[in-house]
């Protein structure tokens, strides 16, 4: 938390990608508070992130996307 506001966490990370094939994930996986997942979705694929799961609206906690980075570290960028 910052300033009251939730900036990042971790939460399991999702067995299944979006067509529910095995995402090859286990374990946690971190997320990101952001002001806009659209601009931190573009600023990410541009330096080189490969999105798994769309930004989506999630009942629990707002507009999520879960992404992959260069290096295959998979993370969430969530909407504060």
């Amino acid at each position: 938390m910052v300033d009251g506001a939730e900036v990042a966490g971790i939460a399991p990370a999702p067995e299944e990608d979006e067509e529910g094939g095995d995402a090859g994930n286990r374990g946690w996986q971190v997320y990101f508070g952001v002001s806009s997942v659209k601009e931190a979705v573009l600023s990410a694929v541009s330096a080189g992130a490969e999105v798994l799961v769309e930004p989506e609206f999630d009942d629990d906690g707002g507009t999520i996307a879960t992404l992959k980075d260069p290096q295959g570290g998979v993370f969430s960028v969530l909407e504060v």
